[in-house]
């Protein structure tokens, strides 16, 4: 089972489309409707996982089918807790059980699954908070990555029969992966070319209960898995032994057979992230999926780009709506997103508005200035270092406003629109 849970999302982590030079990328993650079936052998005959480095050769024909398992891929509106990882773009069905993934240019990531052991119909949701990092890409061989991550399960005492009101299982795992080697892998199905990745995983454990409204842990664990994958462009992993904490084979998995879904395009579903840079420098990060060929980025400020992960400059303080469509050969998608800009200078408003501010640094009284096309005024806001606000008002023309009884220090104002846009902002000295 633990082997099961860890590592059903990973099994199915690719299906590949490679040179000689194997590298793995976002774009040979399987698509809707691809099925994989796996053997399991619990009782190996193998002692090893075998070399590391180039070059290569592994033969593992001697293993013997003691249980089977399958892996679908299929559209996050065929799950039935979907709501419960809204930031989710890739599901898997394992033998009714749904796992959750998301899908970037840069990595991949397991969010968790819903499952429901009672058998109730009341599943117990697993978040991995934060999330597991299965692979980050490009990978290839020599690439390494380290993660942490954590999840929590709360279930009533009576679902199994304690004497307790709810018992608590937490578990924090630090995770580390590396591509040790490539080159052949023989399984009782087929001979691929492959890399290898070899994943250590440390796990803390702590069982809770509770009674009469307090918490108490009632056992920590600490335990080690190790884990090696094979990686092939026929299957994605065709191949995983699990070693136990001595080091011995436990057990393997390898791909019995791959069914393609049809290869039928779909048309995108339009996702992206962005990062702040600083000083109005934004990043923005295509996380589309359905492998779009080309995108179309409206910045909401007259700028538009058809890069796949632009980055842009902003100008002016405000709020922006900004819009990816992704397209392909069966359709486009359109994801907008709103983020607020605040730049710190007061370029902006001394340009635009024939803003002042003085004198700065200031002990008195402060003298402001703008004007401001239309009927109502824009208002002023000034806030400590805390960001809590100590003085807003309207600001149409001139307007002077006593700053004796003001905490001294730096200290930042917004003006923002009579619609509340933030038209720019800037800081002062209180002496």
């Amino acid at each position: 089972m633990k082997a099961f849970f860890y590592s059903s999302f990973l099994i199915f982590s690719f299906t590949f489309s490679l040179s000689a030079q194997i590298t793995l990328t976002k774009n040979d993650v399987p698509q809707i409707g691809d099925s994989l079936t796996y053997y399991t052998d619990t009782l190996p005959v193998i002692t090893s996982p075998g070399g590391d480095g180039p070059d290569q050769t592994w033969d593992f024909t001697q293993l013997t089918s003691t249980d089977t398992f399958g892996l679908k891929v299929i559209s996050l509106d065929d799950t039935p807790n979907a709501d419960q990882f809204p930031e989710a773009n890739l599901a898997i069905e394992t033998n009714g059980v749904f796992l959750y993934g998301q899908l970037t240019g840069e990595e991949l990531l397991n969010l968790g699954t819903a499952i429901d052991v009672l058998g109730n119909g009341m599943p117990f949701l697993v978040r991995f908070d934060p999330p597991q990092q299965l692979f980050q890409f490009p990978t290839t061989f020599g690439t390494a990555y380290s993660s942490t991550y954590s999840f929590t399960v709360v279930a009533a005492g009576e679902d199994f029969d304690l004497p307790v009101d709810s018992v608590r299982f937490s578990r924090t795992t630090s995770e580390s992966g590396a591509v040790d080697s490539y080159g052949t892998l023989t399984t009782p199905a087929d001979t691929y070319e492959v890399l290898r990745l070899q994943v250590t995983s440390e796990n803390a454990d702590t069982l809770y209960a509770q009674v009469a409204g307090v918490w108490t842990p009632l056992q920590s664990l600490q335990s080690t898995d190790i884990e090696y994958r094979w990686l092939a462009k026929e299957g994605g992993n065709v191949m995983s032994i699990f070693l136990d904490q001595q080091g011995n084979v436990e057990s393997v998995d390898w791909l019995a057979s791959f069914e393609s879904g049809g290869g039928e395009v779909m048309a995108p579903q339009a996702a992206f992230s962005f990062s702040d840079q600083g000083e109005g420098n934004y990043s923005f990060t295509d996380q589309s999926t359905n492998n779009p060929t080309s995108w179309s980025w409206d910045f909401d400020d007259g700028n538009t780009s058809d890069l796949q992960n632009p980055t842009h400059t902003f100008t002016t303080s405000g709020e922006y709506n900004i819009c990816l469509t992704a397209s392909n050969s069966a359709g486009t998608n359109t994801s907008c997103q709103t983020i607020s800009i605040l730049l710190s200078s007061l370029e902006t408003l001394k340009e635009v508005y024939g803003f002042r501010l003085y004198p700065n640094p200031v002990r008195g009284r402060l003298q402001l200035d703008l004007s401001y096309p239309g009927g109502f005024a824009p208002n002023i806001s000034f806030y400590n270092f805390a960001g809590q606000q100590l003085y807003t008002r309207p600001l149409q023309g001139q307007l002077s406003v006593d700053t004796r009884h003001w905490p001294a220090g730096v200290l930042t104002f917004v003006v923002r629109s009579p619609e509340g846009k933030i038209l720019g902002s800037g800081r002062v000295i209180k002496d």
